[in-house]
């Protein structure tokens, strides 16, 4: 899976190695989960069958976007109604590669990626959550880059049956990879 990173905030130097290690770790270690108990199917979701989970997280891209309050608040108000700042949206585009697909820098000019989706992420509110919990803001990163993954691929938490499917991956995969309470990627300018 490509991951393009995009920074439009200004608050918080980010360490951008550090989150492509990452989280490319961590959308790989999402995809063998999957793969070792595919089929799945995420309520609501479309079937996740082990050759989809292996062109999605083979050849598909997604956009991360890091944002401020103030610009996550207003995405969520003008996509969601609700006008207060949130920690990541998660926007959802294509879980089966398009005829034609996206280009993204990459090292071979002729490989090209579908846009499974696009994750906003705060880092302001990712730095207060990472505080309240007691955890380094790289954990608090990952946490958001898995949980917004998850909702690309059709995992919700509206009922208390999605929530603990939804979450027993998210722990999962955090376990796994060992992203703990040490360590912190992002500094305050």
């Amino acid at each position: 899976m490509k991951i393009v990173f995009q920074n439009r905030q200004r608050r918080f130097s980010l360490d951008f190695e550090e989150l492509q290690a990452d989280y490319a770790l961590l959308s790989r270690t999402l995809a063998e989960s999957l793969l070792q108990s595919a089929p799945v199917k995420p309520y609501g979701g479309k079937v996740l069958t082990a050759s989809l989970v292996e062109d999605l997280f083979c050849e598909s891209a997604v956009s991360v976007v890091f944002l401020s309050n103030r610009a996550i608040r207003k995405l969520n108000n003008d996509f969601r109604g609700i006008d207060k700042a949130t920690d990541v949206l998660s926007f959802p585009l294509d879980l089966e590669r398009p005829a034609t697909c996206l280009s993204f820098p990459q090292e071979d000019d002729s490989d090209c990626a579908w846009l499974l989706g696009e994750l906003f992420i705060s880092i302001e509110k990712a730095a207060v959550q990472a505080d309240d919990y007691g955890h380094s803001l790289r954990r608090e990163m990952a946490f958001l880059f898995v949980h917004g993954l998850l909702h690309l691929l059709g995992f919700d938490h509206e009922s208390k049956t999605q929530e603990k499917q939804m979450f027993a991956y998210q722990n999962k995969i955090l376990e796994k990879v060992g992203i703990n309470r040490e360590g912190c990627q992002v500094k305050l300018l």
